[in-house]
């Protein structure tokens, strides 16, 4: 499969993802601005002033905005180009196309967005080296697609998407509701007092129908054990861990080229709101994916962005928000540079039991 094959499958894809990362750097610049305190303190004059005041004070605004907006995107455009070469640093040739695929449509996407909205010539320039690079790299792999796509590397991704789907699946379960049988009526005492033959009727047709509750709640229960135990073995001898522990002996620098790119992530400009004074987390910026990653972390007990970008297939930026919101959550403990996080539930239930806490929170 050439690259340009490739480029051609994931074309809709990548549109989707496209609109989403321009989306997503637009709130991170916004939420630049709202950060910056003179801005703030602008705006509220503008709404108390007249409108040659409010004239001049837009002014300045948008001057600001304009600085603050070229600061992030200089500072965002050199983190791509970081991660490029890291990328094309790998001595790996297979390593180096896996890290090209799993990296290159948002970079491209990325660095897009930087080239359109910074100003200073040079800027624009810097962008456009990148683009060469990337088309350099992409160049240099073309003759080893076909034996890559028969690799482990090509499958990793998906062997874990399908471990997921099962973890989900089984924390998902549900202990079936317990059926009650009805209360016990006994016939109504007639003139004639009461009949020993209907009493023991009356007997027998409640002592079959608990019988029967008791044999549903027993199926019901029986069914339920055995789903959760199929999901647990297929779960524990699923493909995905031999697959990685063979990509690891065969690929010796996997986890650090890993590592170093989401080490460069972590300085990626965030939108996740936290009180640095407080750390009280904010959670109406929650991802819809926070709850699924919590469980993913508690299950590998490793606090670590790289085990939710590689894990659930998720772009640098929001795997890194993720992992902030968690700490902020109380999932796992504060970034210790090169260590993973130390995760803070050593198991899904009480786990579980603070996402409904935290559910609770986010709804009052």
């Amino acid at each position: 499969m050439s690259w340009n094959n490739f480029d051609r499958a994931v074309l809709l894809h990548q549109t989707f993802n496209t609109a989403i990362n321009r989306k997503l750097n637009q709130e991170i610049l916004n939420q630049v601005y709202y950060q910056n305190i003179e801005l703030r303190e602008l705006n509220i004059q503008v709404e108390h002033s007249n409108a040659l005041q409010s004239k001049f004070l837009e002014l300045q605004i948008e001057e600001i905005k304009t600085r603050e907006k070229n600061k992030f995107l200089k500072k965002f455009a050199f983190q791509l180009s970081e991660i490029l070469n890291l990328i094309a640093q790998s001595k790996d040739e297979y390593l180096r196309i896996y890290l090209l695929k799993k990296y290159i449509l948002s970079i491209e996407d990325n660095l897009t967005f930087c080239q359109n909205n910074l100003e200073e010539i040079n800027d624009k320039v810097f962008c456009r080296a990148c683009f060469t690079e990337i088309s350099k790299l992409k160049e240099n792999i073309e003759n080893n697609l076909l034996d890559y796509n028969n690799s482990d590397l090509n499958i990793i991704d998906d062997l874990f998407a399908d471990l997921l789907s099962l973890n989900d699946k089984l924390s998902k379960l549900t202990i079936p509701i317990l059926l009650k049988p009805y209360d016990y009526k006994p016939p109504k005492k007639s003139l004639f007092g009461f009949n020993k033959s209907e009493i023991e009727w009356y007997d027998n047709q409640y002592n079959n129908h608990v019988r029967l509750v008791e044999e549903e709640n027993n199926k019901n229960q029986t069914i339920f054990e055995q789903m959760k135990s199929d999901l647990e073995t297929k779960i524990k001898k699923h493909n995905y861990f031999s697959v990685l522990d063979s990509i690891k002996i065969k690929h010796k620098d996997f986890d650090i080229y890993l590592e170093k790119i989401f080490s460069i992530e972590k300085s990626f400009p965030s939108s996740v709101q936290i009180d640095s004074s407080s750390k009280k987390f904010i959670s109406d910026n929650r991802d819809p994916m926070f709850e699924e990653a919590a469980r993913l972390i508690v299950m590998y007990q490793q606090g670590s962005t790289s085990l939710i970008q590689r894990k659930m297939k998720l772009g640098y930026n929001r795997a890194g928000r993720i992992i902030d919101q968690l700490e902020a959550a109380g999932i796992v403990g504060p970034f210790e540079g090169s260590k993973a996080r130390k995760v803070l539930y050593s198991e899904e239930y009480s786990l579980e039991r603070h996402l409904k806490v935290l559910a609770k929170q986010s709804n009052n």
